[in-house]
């Protein structure tokens, strides 16, 4: 994947302009209810055998339907959900609520390769423009949402930890996992850093925001996307790519909130599956 002639100039030329484009990852899970694996003990995601469809976490379409009715009321009119291959057509049409003037764009991530490659595949549909990044499985709060679609050029919903462990439903192991964030006074990002040790709580001190998969990207992210290097897991991760571009001299504003998410029910079920599998399996957190 690579620019389009002038994207290099385009990506900054407007960094006010009125979002109008999103992403929703939804690549790692069925929409609808998914039976157990026969054998528990069978691994997970992209661990499963050559040949094997990768276990993937149910996910209720009526929560997918939600989180694009919210972004039809902050006045995104085009969605590229990225998706697991499989899924009824019938059933991504009936995701648009019938009043929301939202066009949405399903694409096909066959094999879940890490959430910068899933990225990827909405690049064509995103174009040069700036677009909010969302995990499908994670229910964001409206007026985080609507500070965040206020930021000029990229930024970072920044989630308060004691306001994550009493208002969301978070399973502590996940919350315990998630990547902080590093700012300076300024609210700019400086880090972001995953499965944070001992020594980087003591480092940042417990006030240390939370990334929760909530961006909003210009389109420098998919030519970084093309940069970085596989994790220790072989996966292509976005946070990867921030750090990229952060380093690069792009700027990020974090946007600090005290409120809770809700990661929906079947998803749950697959977090904690998944993590008995894997330390950081599964995790929307790790968008």
């Amino acid at each position: 994947m690579g620019q389009t002639p002038g994207m290099a100039d385009r990506r900054h030329r407007d960094p006010q302009q009125a979002l109008r484009r999103a992403v929703i990852l939804a690549e790692e899970f069925r929409l609808g209810p998914r039976p157990p694996r026969a054998d528990p003990d069978d691994p997970a995601g992209e661990d499963a055998p050559p040949g094997r469809e990768p276990f993937r976490p149910g996910l209720d379409p009526d929560d997918v339907r939600a989180q694009i009715a919210v972004l039809a009321e902050l006045g995104i009119r085009e969605i590229c959900l990225v998706h697991a291959p499989g899924e009824p057509e019938d059933l991504l049409a009936r995701l648009v609520p019938a009043d929301a003037e939202i066009r949405l764009t399903p694409v096909v991530e066959e094999q879940p390769k890490g959430t910068a490659h899933a990225l990827a595949a909405a690049a064509e549909t995103i174009g040069p423009e700036r677009f909010l990044l969302l995990d499908a499985a994670t229910g964001y709060p409206r007026e985080a949402l609507l500070a965040l679609r206020e930021v000029p050029g990229a930024g970072v919903l920044g989630f308060d930890r004691a306001a994550l462990a009493e208002r969301s439903n978070l399973p502590e192991e996940v919350l315990r996992g998630a990547p902080v964030i590093a700012a300076d006074s300024s609210w700019q990002l400086r880090n972001v850093i995953e499965n944070p040790d001992g020594d980087t709580f003591a480092c940042l001190g417990p006030e240390a925001p939370v990334a929760l998969g909530a961006w909003v990207f210009t389109a420098s992210v998919f030519e970084a996307s093309t940069r970085i290097e596989p994790s220790v897991r072989g996966r292509f991760e976005i946070l990867d790519a921030v750090r990229l571009l952060v380093c690069e001299g792009e700027p990020f504003a974090v946007v600090p909130v005290k409120a809770g998410v809700q990661v929906h029910d079947l998803a749950v079920e697959g977090l904690e599956d998944a993590e008995d599998a894997s330390e950081a399996e599964l995790s929307p957190a790790d968008r």
